[in-house]
């Protein structure tokens, strides 16, 4: 009935499909939701709850994002362009951040 279907979508914590809690990681470039992103920034999303999310689609069990951005800090490397990949057919898209060379502003002298 309409008012069960009601009742139901506004029970629910997540509106529509999410990639919620996945990422993939290269050695420059990180990908992750959108939505996720967005709850993180406004505060919905404790830290810790996002990083319990991401470890268990890890299959390491690490802290995979954390460690990414620790090491591009480690680096000195700035962000060089960030960008949206759309889910044509999904409720979520993805942010990428990608990363240039060391910045000698930041890094360590060597």
């Amino acid at each position: 009935m309409p008012v069960n279907v009601k009742t139901y979508l506004k029970s629910r914590k997540n509106k529509g499909l999410s990639h919620y809690g996945g990422f993939t990681v290269d050695q420059d470039e990180i990908k992750i939701s959108s939505r996720m992103i967005t709850e993180l920034l406004a505060g919905v999303l404790e830290f810790e709850k996002f990083d319990k999310e991401h470890k268990q689609m890890s299959n390491e069990n690490k802290n995979m994002i954390k460690e990414f951005f620790l090491n591009q800090l480690k680096e000195g490397r700035m962000i060089d362009n960030i960008s949206i990949e759309k889910g044509h057919d999904e409720d979520d898209d993805w942010i990428k951040f990608k990363y240039g060379y060391s910045d000698a502003a930041i890094s360590k002298y060597q």
